[in-house]
């Protein structure tokens, strides 16, 4: 599979998911690494939709309204979730702070990247103890993510 390209960043970039190397020169909400397969329309929707839910989640409504009217929303100090797209239906993903370990997740036992489906990978970065907030649950409904 190829890389992005050019026409992948722009697009991925006009659905409000900036094109960044895995450590981020901004404090991105999410980001997509430059190095990540081409992702597809659906893809970046949910990307997209997923970076709303954590503004809402995190941020007062004063900042998530300024953040939501970005481009590319970043704040300074936020912990930026990069993606990957790293095959056909194999997402991981790694936060900005993260300096030992895998360079992404989930991985393998030699720290390799091993992509996962992305409504998988969210529940995975989503996941608190052995269950899910009512928030996420209901945002999962929302978008039509069935449980994996």
């Amino acid at each position: 599979m190829k890389k992005l390209g050019p026409v992948s960043r722009n697009r991925a970039e006009r659905f409000g998911i900036p094109v960044d190397s895995f450590s981020p020169a901004k404090y991105y909400i999410v980001s997509l690494d430059y190095d990540s397969r081409p992702p597809s329309v659906d893809e970046l929707l949910l990307l997209r939709a997923y970076r709303d839910y954590i503004i809402g989640q995190i941020y007062n409504k004063t900042y998530a309204r300024a953040l939501l009217a970005m481009s590319a929303p970043a704040i300074g100090g936020h912990n930026t979730t990069t993606f990957k797209k790293t095959g056909r239906d194999a997402w991981v993903y790694r936060k900005l702070t993260w300096d030992r370990g895998p360079m992404f997740v989930p991985a393998d036992e030699n720290y390799w990247p091993a992509g996962i489906p992305l409504p998988a990978l969210l529940d995975r970065i989503e996941l608190i103890g052995a269950c899910f907030s009512q928030t996420y649950i209901a945002w999962r409904s929302l978008h039509g993510i069935a449980s994996s």
